[in-house]
């Protein structure tokens, strides 16, 4: 996946607990998490992307 919306620096990421989906948030304040649908390897996209501000500021979501 080379070609996103909203790219930024991603710092923290992580998959859902079925393999679908993977969750990337950026280190920039106010910046969407992107969903992106990895069923299909070879065609990874993003679906949705959550509002960073329902977040305040995404940063170490996962430990």
């Amino acid at each position: 996946m080379a070609n996103y919306s909203v790219v930024g620096y991603n710092y923290s990421r992580w998959l859902s607990d079925d393999g679908e989906y993977y969750f990337l948030c950026d280190e920039t304040h106010g910046s969407p998490v992107k969903v992106v649908d990895v069923s299909d390897l070879s065609d990874m996209h993003v679906i949705a992307p959550m509002d960073g501000a329902v977040f305040l500021l995404v940063f170490h979501v996962m430990c």
